[in-house]
């Protein structure tokens, strides 16, 4: 299996028990995205970890209540306007040998709206220099700046962000993955390591509790 089925492989999976997690509390979630081949970069100086659009990241944005729509960004498409990042402050390494992990992460369409929040989970060391972020977010908002009421992709599709019943903040959940280079569990800067990163978005953290508290957001290394 190479590196991008694997990565692949780990997020869709931990999302996917997220989403059933969900469904069983009686929450459906409103929206999902997910980005692969991020540029995740770490700066040891100030504990920052960041992952950001380059040319050759593809993504999309899906509501998944309410008539639907998928907002796609394909590789090389993404325009002047269009992006994704996630900063995240990397924490110290506890006794259980995971870091904390929190920020900011906002997604962005063809037209400058965004969808954006908080995000607080822990980073957890999977071995020879893979590595997960399990989290869940916070205060998410939907910002209209353009005033279309859309989120439209590049490529692609687009779908109305005027929701009717659930109301803002959200909050949700959030995957990522990667393998770093060096394999020393942020010990070291890096620049260019490919991200991949899933989320859902629920309309309230009732269910996302539920989640945690099950473990199904909890990807842990063998011991």
């Amino acid at each position: 299996m190479n590196t991008r089925t694997m990565m692949r492989f780990g997020a869709f999976g931990a999302a996917a028990a997220l989403f059933c997690a969900q469904h069983a509390a009686g929450q459906t979630p409103i929206i999902s995205y997910t980005y692969s081949d991020l540029d995740g970069s770490f700066d040891v100086s100030t504990m920052m970890f960041d992952a950001k659009v380059v040319s050759n990241t593809s993504g999309d944005v899906t509501r998944l209540v309410g008539g639907g729509g998928t907002a796609e960004f394909n590789a090389g498409d993404w325009g002047s306007t269009a992006g994704y990042m996630l900063s995240l402050k990397v924490g110290p390494i506890d006794p259980n040998g995971d870091r904390s992990g929190s920020g900011t992460f906002v997604s962005t369409d063809a037209f400058g709206d965004t969808i954006s929040g908080l995000v607080d989970g822990r980073w957890i060391d999977g071995g020879n220099g893979v590595v997960f972020f399990n989290g869940y977010l916070e205060n998410v908002l939907i910002a209209d700046n353009s005033g279309d009421s859309r989120f439209d992709g590049t490529t692609s599709g687009h779908f109305a962000t005027n929701f009717q019943g659930p109301i803002a903040p959200f909050s949700g959940a959030i995957v990522l993955l990667q393998i770093q280079n060096p394999p020393d569990f942020f010990g070291s800067d890096f620049s260019g390591v490919p991200t991949l990163v899933s989320a859902l978005i629920v309309p309230s953290p009732g269910a996302l509790a539920l989640a945690l508290a099950c473990g199904t957001l909890a990807v842990r290394r063998r011991r």
